[in-house]
C-alpha cells in the first residue's frame, strides 16, 4: 500500500550556473532515475513520491522561490529564462548520473515543464508522464485562476473529497497568530514563483511545440479536476504524438494525492 511507505527523502542543493540559482533538491530510492516537476503548491515528498521511490532513484527539484527553498528567482524574468533555467538543471542532473536521457514526470505546472523541456530537448527524455498538466487553454473550458480564489473555493477545486487532509490544510488558516503568518508567508511564496509564469493566461504556445515530443507519453487526469478540466487531457493526447491517456475516478487535481495507488499503478509499469 502506498500510504505505509515511509521512503524518506535526502536533501542537498545543486548550484546552477556557478551559483547563479541554488536548485534544492529532494531525491530517494534507487534504480533508474526519474525526475519529478511539482505542482502549483511547491515541492513535497509525499507518499507517491515514496512509493515510487521503491523501484528508482526519484529527484524532485524545487523552482527558486518557492517552500522548497530554491534560489535566483529574482533572475527569472519570463518562462523564456524558466525554460531555459529547467533544461540546465536537466543537464546537469544527466551529467551527474552519466546518463543521455531520463524519464521526466511532471504534475500541474510541472507537468508543463515536463512537456515543454520534452519538446525543447526531446532526445534528453526517455519516457513523459503528465499529471494534470497546465500548458494549454481553451476558451470553451478555461483553466482557473487557482490564485483568485479563497481557500474554500480553492479546496474545492483541486480536490474531489473535500475531506481529504490535504484539502483541510489547504482552507487551515492556523490556530495561533503564528501559525497563520506562517502559513500566509508559505503561500505567499509559493504564489510569487509559480504564478509570475502562469497567468494571467497559461498559455505560452506549447501548443506549438508539443508535436516534438518523442517520447513515450503516459497523460493522467482527475475525472473531478475542477483547476484544469479533464477535458485538457484529449487536447494533450491530440498534440503528442504516441500518447496515451488514464483517467482516475474519484480524483480532482492532485489524483497521486487523492487517489495515490490507482495513480501508481498506471505510473509505475509505464516507467518500466
Amino acid at each position: 500500500m502506498v500510504a505505509q511507505e515511509t521512503a524518506e527523502a535526502d536533501q542537498r542543493t545543486l548550484p546552477i550556473r556557478d551559483g547563479a540559482f541554488e536548485i534544492a533538491l529532494e531525491e530517494g530510492g534507487a534504480g533508474s532515475p526519474v525526475v519529478f516537476l511539482h505542482g502549483l503548491s511547491g515541492a513535497t515528498w509525499d507518499p507517491f513520491l515514496a512509493a515510487l521511490a521503491a523501484e528508482h532513484r526519484v529527484i524532485a527539484p524545487g523552482l527558486p522561490g518557492s517552500s522548497g527553498g530554491s534560489t535566483g528567482l529574482e533572475r527569472l524574468m519570463d518562462h523564456h529564462d524558466l525554460f531555459f533555467l529547467y533544461q540546465e538543471i536537466l543537464d546537469a542532473l544527466l551529467t551527474e548520473l552519466g546518463e543521455e536521457s531520463i524519464s521526466l514526470v511532471g504534475h500541474s505546472f510541472g507537468g508543463w515543464l515536463a512537456a515543454e523541456l520534452a519538446a525543447v530537448e526531446p532526445a534528453r527524455v526517455s519516457s513523459l508522464v503528465l499529471i494534470a498538466p497546465l500548458g494549454l487553454w481553451n476558451d470553451a473550458y478555461p483553466v482557473t485562476d487557482v490564485f483568485a480564489l479563497l481557500p474554500k473555493e480553492l479546496s474545492s477545486a483541486v480536490f474531489h473529497d473535500d475531506d481529504h487532509p490535504r484539502a483541510v490544510a489547504l482552507r487551515d488558516s492556523g490556530e495561533s497568530d503564528d501559525e497563520k503568518q506562517a502559513i500566509m508567508l508559505r503561500r505567499a511564496q509559493e504564489n510569487s514563483s509559480v504564478a509570475r509564469f502562469t497567468w494571467p493566461i497559461p498559455d505560452k504556445g506549447l501548443d506549438r511545440r508539443m508535436q516534438r515530443i518523442q517520447a513515450p507519453t503516459l497523460i493522467i487526469w482527475g475525472e473531478s479536476d475542477g483547476v484544469a478540466s479533464p477535458r485538457y487531457a484529449d487536447d494533450f493526447a491530440a498534440g503528442i504524438p504516441g500518447s496515451r491517456v488514464e483517467r482516475i475516478a474519484a480524483a480532482g487535481h492532485v489524483p497521486q494525492a487523492e487517489q495515490p495507488e490507482e495513480t501508481l499503478a498506471v505510473v509505475q509499469p509505464f516507467l518500466r
